[in-house]
């Protein structure tokens, strides 16, 4: 299901497209790196010129794409990836096309037939879409979409995801389906005393740690009904690529891996003089442990070695490490390389250094509305903080028979194991032929619906099948577990079952945390 470049992998956007009143589509070539790096400063630095951090940031973000780092290139993406509206030599609009691997399920394994089964599937998540002011409202950004859509459907991706302006892209066929961040929050007042870190280090994660890695990040894949498959190749690119907007940590105690720990790496920039003075807050996106070990344990001494590493810096005289992207800004010329884990901070150990840090100090974990962590360490994360989702589309007919497999294990697990019936799922009353799941003793098997507009939903209902109306894309938050089944029905009076569907969509997209974790990038 991997969809690495390739010369055989399928073609963005195979041919150029002509858009009337000058403008073409086409897709990217290396040639393109310097125009599309200072468009994309321009346009998402939008904090302005005054603020070169954030134009700097976007600007290696966008070059990451063109300049391959020896080693540690993007898995999935490149150059080619881009889709450039032209209007002859000037860049009108642009978007990043980024095919990922994702699994769904209930396990944390997608070899696992007897257990709990994840399912692989293609992911597509768009980035760094955008238009000059002056080309705004002329549908760009819609005919980029359709091309990008496209794309996902040669390569038999089912999902596309992105992040971005709130409620914008719902008129492209997404919906609020996924969450991305939130969570809770801590003062030096709540941290855990310096007793609870004894033992234990942090060090910046190398590629050595590469396995670990891995291992540890697919076995917490079970806590969601979604999540991103870091392999091999993610995790090397995220280590050693030229593009860092996060550290990886591994967390040890007495010489053994216990944790991993990622966190936003703009906290360890100097920011503001303000924020300077307060010392680096740690935004953590991501703390997993391993096998046999206890979240109350491993998560207070990560809190309070962030803390240590915070004060020791505050004490510090130098100057916080330049951040890859910082590096290469002032090299502007240079070919872009990896810097491996030049400049890492060195182990950092508990030493009861907080009186540093001022009252007003503080750290985040941002993993969503729901984390091991949150319960386990309740009294050292007393504060909430607001978060997001990802936007979600999805091409049912393509969807439903990746995952039969992990719908299958969860009607055996219920009160439906062995049935034998049918379920249609339709996403229109009329018109829509619907998604027909049919269970034979337990097995189940996919096949679209009756022709489009052959039978409305009352019908079906007045003959006693088996049916779930979901309005056009309500129905996604339900496959990703984002909302429940009620709650759907509760909140869209037009939507509607009967027969057994309720209990039968129920048991088969029961409501989950549902987390994304793709910003590897």
């Amino acid at each position: 299901m991997h969809v690495p470049r390739s010369a055989q992998r399928p073609k963005l956007c195979p041919d150029p497209i002509d858009l009337g009143d000058g403008l073409v589509l086409r897709r990217g070539t290396r040639e393109d790196r310097d125009k599309v790096v200072e468009f994309v400063s321009e346009i998402f630095g939008d904090q302005g010129p005054d603020d070169p951090p954030v134009r700097l940031g976007f600007a290696v973000y966008a070059r990451n794409y063109f300049d391959h780092v020896e080693g540690a290139p993007h898995p999935t993406a490149d150059w080619d990836s881009w889709t450039l509206v032209m209007d002859g030599q000037k860049l009108a609009s642009c978007m990043l096309s980024i095919p990922e691997t994702w699994t769904y399920g209930d396990g944390d394994d997608v070899s696992n037939t007897e257990g709990s089964p994840r399912a692989q599937l293609t992911s597509m998540r768009a980035e760094l879409v955008g238009t000059d002011p002056a080309y705004r409202n002329k549908g760009l950004v819609r005919k980029q979409f359709a091309v990008h859509h496209d794309w996902a459907k040669l390569l038999d991706s089912p999902m596309q995801i992105i992040m971005g302006i709130r409620s914008y892209y719902r008129q492209f066929g997404y919906a609020y389906a996924m969450d991305l961040s939130g969570g809770r929050s801590g003062t030096v007042a709540s941290l855990p005393p310096a007793s609870a870190a004894v033992g234990y280090t942090l060090r910046r994660a190398t590629k050595d740690d590469v396995q670990f890695l891995t291992e540890t990040q697919r076995r917490s894949a079970s806590r969601h009904a979604l999540a991103y498959d870091w392999g091999t190749e993610e995790w090397n690119y995220a280590l050693e690529g030229t593009f860092q907007p996060y550290h990886y940590w591994v967390a040890e105690k007495d010489g053994k891996r216990v944790a991993f720990v990622k966190v936003d790496s703009r906290w360890w920039t100097q920011g503001d003089a303000a924020e300077h003075e307060k010392g680096p807050s740690p935004a953590v996106k991501r703390i997993e442990i391993a096998e046999g070990q206890a979240w109350t344990a491993v998560v207070p001494a990560i809190l309070r070695l962030l803390a240590e590493q915070a004060a020791a810096e505050r004490a510090s005289d130098k100057p916080a490490p330049k951040t890859k992207a910082e590096e290469i800004g002032q090299q502007d010329d240079a070919p872009i390389a990896s810097t491996g884990t030049a400049g890492a901070r060195e182990e950092v150990k508990v030493a009861n250094s907080i009186s540093e840090l001022p009252s007003s100090w503080s750290y985040s974990l941002s993993f969503g509305p729901g984390h091991p962590a949150y319960t386990a360490c309740a009294a050292h994360l007393p504060g909430t903080t607001v978060g997001f989702a990802y936007y979600v589309r999805f091409t049912l007919s393509t969807l439903f028979p990746i995952i039969l497999p992990v719908l299958a294990h969860r009607l055996g697990r219920s009160p439906f194991a062995h049935h034998t019936g049918s379920l249609v799922i339709l996403t229109r009353d009329r018109g829509d032929g619907g998604h027909e799941l049919h269970f034979e003793n337990g097995g189940v098997t996919y096949r679209t619906g009756e022709a489009p507009g052959n039978v409305k939903y009352k019908d079906r209902a007045g003959r006693g099948a088996d049916v779930a109306l979901f309005p056009f894309t309500t129905l996604y938050a339900i496959v990703t577990g984002y909302h429940g089944v009620g709650q759907v029905l509760d909140l869209f009076p037009d939507a509607a079952v009967c027969g057994r569907g309720r209990a039968l969509m129920e048991v088969l997209f029961p409501k989950r945390i549902c987390v994304g974790d793709s910003s590897m990038v």
